[in-house]
């Protein structure tokens, strides 16, 4: 049986006089495609073209026309014949990068192998980095990455690296868990420093000392060979430089927040912190609630490394007061939140409220 990877596949004279008896010329000989319905190359049919009349493809196209995937089952679709042709309609779309083995029998052994291109992917990139202000606390808990795709996991410990001014490389600096902390899209990294070398009174900070050294500057770097879901390297490296600050250790207070009223119904409110918090946290746990005390659905998007919060209600304002809110598990980026310090969970104020109140704002007049 021949056998080529094209669209179309030939069969000569020999083959076609085997199967007639005899080798009269002809003008086209019997070959297989794919023929697309349209602009779609996915959707279409596999044609076995140029058949003698009588042929037995024409008569059966389903029993000697088949189609499967290599080294799986046949495809489910329709069969037919029209004039020379005898076809086979897949029932679904054919998949990209997958390749389908056509075989044509009745006498006439051709064999076409078709795949559908894989579409080129953009190379993978850091999208962004945070804390993205270009100061760092030295008492940092956490930074994020962010990908335009998904990573392959495993790599995250050898591939970011975070270097002092002088040209010296943290040595683990990073909390190294089993399972790197991604979130469920496999996009956003969380990484945490090592708690032991922050907490005051703990032996690693006492004897390794703290990774990050106030008035020093750092740079979080990220290795371009480090390769995405699909194997592939990022397309260039990212870095960031930091300087540190001297360590923050004061409790979040909502009453410190100073919200921006919108000017119209479409337009957004902005909240602003007297000193960053942390990205995540705060988009998810900062609420804005109506006279009600209802919270209202929108996108909060943090702003000006990360000392503003922009949230856009999914509706538009209707006119009266609205309060700004935040649960207690919200944190700065030393992990300190506003019952205690990261540090000083002794210093937890006890109570059952897991939110706490911020200033209000009004919209419009009653």
């Amino acid at each position: 049986m021949a056998r080529l990877s094209a669209n179309t596949v030939r069969i000569g004279i020999p083959v076609l006089a085997i199967f007639l008896g005899a080798a009269p010329a002809r003008s086209q000989s019997p070959s297989l495609a794919w023929k697309p319905d349209g602009s779609d190359p996915s959707v279409g049919r596999f044609e076995a073209r140029g058949l003698p009349e009588g042929s037995p493809p024409l008569a059966q196209p389903g029993r000697f026309l088949t189609v499967g995937v290599e080294a799986g089952p046949g495809l489910l679709g329709t069969w037919g014949s029209e004039g020379n042709t005898a076809w086979f309609r897949p029932r679904f779309p054919l998949a990209p990068g997958v390749r389908h083995t056509v075989r044509l029998g009745g006498g006439l052994s051709i064999e076409l192998v078709h795949s559908l291109p894989v579409p080129e992917t953009p190379a993978t990139v850091v999208v962004s980095s945070h804390p993205s202000s270009r100061e760092i606390p030295e008492n940092i808990l956490r930074f994020y990455l962010v990908f335009s795709a998904p990573m392959r996991t495993g790599e995250a410990y050898k591939r970011v690296t975070l270097v002092r001014d002088d040209g010296h490389i943290a040595e683990l600096p990073f909390l190294e868990l089993d399972e790197e902390l991604w979130d469920p899209t496999g996009t956003r990294l969380t990484l945490l420093i090592d708690p032991g070398r922050i907490k005051r009174g703990v032996k690693p900070l006492v004897d390794i000392g703290p990774v990050f050294e106030s008035g020093r500057r750092y740079t979080l770097k990220v290795d371009a060979a480090w390769p995405d879901a699909n194997g592939k390297p990022l397309s260039k490296a990212h870095q960031r430089e930091y300087q540190v600050v001297p360590p923050v250790r004061r409790r979040i207070d909502p009453g410190d927040w100073v919200p921006s009223p919108p000017m119209s119904a479409a337009q957004p409110v902005e909240i602003r912190f007297p000193r960053p918090l942390d990205k995540a946290l705060a988009e998810r746990l900062i609420r804005v609630s109506d006279d009600e005390n209802r919270p209202l659905a929108g996108k909060a998007e943090m702003l000006a490394g990360e000392t503003v919060l922009r949230f856009t209600p999914r509706a538009p304002w209707q006119p009266g007061r609205y309060h700004l809110a935040a649960e207690l598990a919200l944190e700065d980026p030393a992990g300190n939140r506003q019952d205690r310090l990261f540090d000083s969970p002794e210093d937890e104020e006890p109570g059952p409220a897991k939110t706490r109140c911020g200033p209000s704002f009004r919209v419009g007049s009653r």
